[in-house]
């Protein structure tokens, strides 16, 4: 059992470097001032518990690059509404 939980915070962890972070940098050069970024802790807290119980379906987007690309624009398109 401590394989399979060090196996799943390892992708979650990998999905956070892979997924939040790339979006996490386009919110902060586009708008400095997004809540996001000035609750930069907070967020991360919060983004990092969602992938921890959405992780299963977040691995499609982690396997193909055009998933990972369309996710990453789509969470930052939908942070800076």
């Amino acid at each position: 059992m401590e394989i399979f939980i060090a196996v799943y915070i390892s992708g979650v962890l990998t999905a956070m470097y892979g997924l939040y972070w790339p979006a996490f940098k386009i919110v902060r050069a586009v708008n400095p001032d997004n809540l996001l970024v000035k609750h930069w802790l907070r967020a991360t807290i919060i983004v990092f518990l969602f992938f921890l119980v959405t992780f299963p379906v977040l691995v499609i987007a982690l396997i193909f690059p055009e998933k990972t690309k369309r996710f990453i624009e789509g969470f930052a398109k939908g942070v800076l509404k």
